[in-house]
């Protein structure tokens, strides 16, 4: 099983496929194995050189119970831990949900080492610590709730260690407006060409607010709203998605 390791934390990854490096980033509480479900994985691959990470407390990674052991500079350090391992100079970025966070953590602390990104729904909002402990109180029935969520991967949410993700949780709430500022700050600094990925969100909300600046601040972005799709079906309904993924990145390939 490849592993990288940051302070001690081993970093589960994997690699598929030939080409330009693209990493993807999924959000909580998934893992690596959700892009191959959702079909990222087979529909890239032909083109890029894909890197599935799971950072600390996720999938196949090791998963501290201390919230101290979160931080979005230790995620970070997580991604560039496998980077550095693979001899990875530059890559893409997709970040879907709290993938995005990271994916902005990366813009912010290694800007020099991105060629694109792509932000999925990967903004944070004040009411998410509320909204993690929710899922949390009642994570089976949250998941076995999600409608167009196949067998699969429900089984294998269900499997994740409650307790990483409660101190996950501990960190977001710790650190909300940290995180939201990190974003906000760095969006002026991003010089890299951006693709923004919308759902159905609320137009007086945090994510909104911040996808929408990214859309208008960073140079050339471009954003694509699918009012059609619930946050979670932005990650999962690929066969929408992938498309405008597809057309973005050979854009930047073709220049």
């Amino acid at each position: 099983m490849p592993t990288a390791i940051n302070q001690g934390i081993k970093i589960f990854y994997q690699v598929d496929g030939e080409g330009p490096p693209l990493v993807l980033l999924g959000g909580f509480p998934g893992s690596t194995a959700d892009m191959y479900d959702f079909g990222y994985v087979e529909n890239l691959k032909q083109d890029f050189k894909i890197i599935l990470i799971d950072p600390r407390g996720f999938g196949q990674s090791d998963k501290p119970h201390e919230a101290a052991q979160y931080s979005m500079q230790l995620f970070v350090d997580d991604i560039m831990a496998v980077l550095n391992q693979l001899s990875i100079e530059k890559c893409h970025v997709y970040g879907h949900s709290m993938g995005g966070w990271f994916a902005y953590g990366l813009a912010k602390y290694y800007p020099n080492r991105l060629n694109s990104l792509i932000i999925s729904d990967g903004v944070p909002g004040y009411g998410d610590p509320e909204l993690i402990r929710e899922v949390l109180g009642k994570f089976d029935e949250f998941v076995q709730s999600i409608g167009g969520l196949t067998a699969a991967p429900k089984e294998r949410w269900l499997k994740n260690d409650l307790e990483a993700l409660a101190a996950i949780g501990d960190w977001v709430e710790q650190d909300i407006q940290s995180i939201i500022q990190l974003v906000d700050t760095v969006i002026d600094d991003i010089r890299v060409p951006c693709l923004v990925l919308m759902s159905n969100l609320p137009e007086d909300s945090d994510e909104f607010k911040l996808l929408n600046k990214t859309a208008a601040t960073v140079p050339h972005a471009q954003s694509e709203e699918f009012n059609e799709l619930s946050h979670l079906e932005l990650y999962f309904r690929s066969d929408l998605v992938l498309p405008k993924i597809k057309e973005f990145l050979q854009k930047i390939n073709d220049t």
